[in-house]
């Protein structure tokens, strides 16, 4: 049971990245984040609770996405930030594994 959590938690993660820079979209255009969850091929339900998060920066104190919630610049350097934090997520769940 724990393993196959282990590998639900995974295969959302895998999804970061795309997620947070599919909220940069939603942010910057005020598109329908339904639609663009879908055209991303995010889970909705899970695209819909990242960007409540995420757009509620004054809600969220978490050490980890201080550099993105304070991001500007370009989509290049928020992938960056993006890409880093989905790998720092992984490892993270990679170290949970068991043997």
């Amino acid at each position: 049971m724990e393993q196959t959590a282990i590998e639900v938690a995974r295969n959302q993660a895998e999804q970061t990245a795309r997620s947070m820079m599919a909220v940069r979209k939603v942010e910057s255009a005020s598109l329908d984040p339904a639609k663009v969850a879908e055209e991303e091929g995010l889970d909705t339900e899970t695209f819909m609770k990242w960007g409540i998060d995420l757009s509620q920066p004054q809600k969220m104190e978490h050490p980890f996405l201080k550099q993105w919630l304070s991001r500007g610049g370009s989509d290049e350097e928020a992938g960056r930030i993006a890409a880093e934090f989905q790998k720092l997520v992984l490892d993270v769940i990679a170290e949970k594994r068991p043997p």
